[in-house]
Parts: C-alpha cells; structure tokens; sequence
C-alpha cells in the first residue's frame, strides 16, 4: 500500500493490494472492514483503490461487506466497454475438483471526479499454452482529474 504522487501535477493517488486466506473463512470476513477502514485513512491522500485476490465469491459476505464501503469499479464501467470473460478470475490449471470462478476484484473508496474508462479481465494463458497464473488478470483504465 502506498500514495502515488505526480512529479508534474502534485495529482497523488492510493493503491492497496491484498491476498485474502483462502482456507480461513473467518480471516477473510474479519479482513473486509479492516481494508475499508484503511482505505478511508488514507482516503486524504486521494482516490484510494483496492486490488486483489479476494477469495470471495460475489455472494460472499467478504463481497457484500466492501462494497458496503467501497465500490467495485467493473459496476463503474458501461458494459460496452468491458472485455474478456466477466464471470471468471480463478481458472486453477485445470486440477480436477477446483470450480472456476469470481475471485479478484478493483475497488475504489470514492469515485467521485473519476472516469472509468474500460475494465477487463484478461488470459492468464501465454500465446504458447503456457498459464502465468491459475488467475487471470483483472485491471482498469481510470481517468484521474489533475
């Protein structure tokens, strides 16, 4: 975690990265209003935005507790706008029993004065079949005004 500050603009910006617990169930609930009561610390800096492997479902109470606090930016995006598969972060590397699905999201504490220009959700394989991950990448173009 850190601010972000442009040389030129003095325009300075928070990113947050995590990794929840994917066996602890309790860990992960007890860590959402932890990660928005740091995003909103350091919400004077700027926009204060939040990555990462949640280990959470869009169902999960993991899910519902941040964005009862902050707001997941593939909601801030037209959907014409959003590319690669929607529904899929965690592939695994195909082992037998593991259910692919929604784990990694982009939050964003206050997104006022933002534009959210695209949102996607990336291959997680090279063009050779080779996988970089068992997730896929999930990132954003923002617009941040100086």
């Amino acid at each position: 975690m850190g601010a972000f500050r442009h040389s030129g603009t003095g325009t300075s910006l928070v990113v947050m990265s995590t990794h929840l617990d994917y066996r602890g169930k309790i860990a992960r609930e007890k860590s959402a209003p932890l990660l928005i009561g740091l995003a909103q610390k350091w919400a004077h800096h700027g926009p204060v935005f939040l990555g990462g492997d949640f280990n959470s479902t869009p169902t999960s109470t993991v899910y519902k507790t941040l964005v009862s606090g902050m707001k997941d930016i593939s909601d801030l995006v037209p959907e014409a706008s959003r590319y690669g598969n929607q529904e899929i972060t965690y592939t695994s590397f195909g082992e037998a029993g593991e259910r692919p699905g929604r784990l990694d999201y982009l939050f964003v504490l206050d997104q006022e004065g933002l534009q959210f220009l695209t949102y996607a959700i990336l291959s997680n394989r090279f063009d050779d079949g080779v996988f970089l991950s068992d997730h896929r990448p999930v990132v954003a173009d923002v617009k941040v005004p100086v």
